[in-house]
């Protein structure tokens, strides 16, 4: 009886090592990368075509992932909503899924094929209106990690930037900040998680090899 249940809990430490192995290894990956996208607004003129800065920091590999965008004071139909839909724009399975898309985004907002290498989901929206004026938030469920572009649609930007060139005042992308505040917070989580996991870490390996 004593010989199973020592070999019971060579399995349930053997199982909590693996477990904390994973969830340290997991931690780690989330907390290295972080999303970056503007410290001020971007500034748009009605019919204007726009790109709201967001990037992963480090450069990281988003083909294959997926990318949400959504507009937290939109409001979506009651209806449309239970069905999902409620994004902006939505990359997932390697394509746009215009499924759960607010149909007056359909056809005017777009990534980049080849930002998406390199960790670039800046969203373009083109022919902007004063509807569009608002917070957008970029998320992106792997990483569980988002951050915030205000767009301000503006009918007497044009007046204010005589001379300016569209295309110019198109991808003003403004200061990028370094992190957004839940970003921050999960940073300052991460910094306080990681040591404790460690801890546990060496705890199981010490009490596994007294076994």
């Amino acid at each position: 009886m004593s010989v199973q249940r020592t070999e019971l809990q060579k399995v349930l430490h053997a199982s909590s090592f693996w477990t904390l192995i994973f969830c340290l290894f997991w931690t780690l990956v989330q907390g290295r990368y972080h999303l970056i996208g503007s410290s001020e607004p971007i500034v748009a003129a009605p019919g204007d075509d726009v790109i709201l800065p967001c990037r992963v920091d480090p450069d990281w590999d988003a083909v294959e992932k997926t990318v949400e965008w959504s507009k937290p004071d939109l409001e979506v139909d009651p209806s449309d909503r239970q069905k999902g839909v409620e994004y902006v724009f939505l990359y997932r399975f390697q394509r746009e899924d215009r499924d759960t898309m607010v149909a007056a985004y359909i056809e005017r907002t777009s990534l980049s094929s080849e930002g998406l290498k390199h960790g670039d989901v800046s969203l373009r929206i083109r022919n902007v209106t004063l509807k569009d004026s608002g917070r957008f938030r970029c998320f992106i469920p792997t990483l569980r990690t988002d951050a915030e572009v205000r767009l301000v649609v503006d009918p007497n930007f044009l007046t204010t930037t005589t001379g300016t060139p569209a295309f110019n005042r198109n991808l003003i992308t403004r200061k990028p900040r370094n992190e957004s505040d839940s970003n921050g917070r999960r940073s300052r989580l991460h910094v306080c998680v990681v040591p404790v996991i460690v801890f546990f870490f060496l705890a199981v390996c010490a009490s596994t090899l007294r076994f």
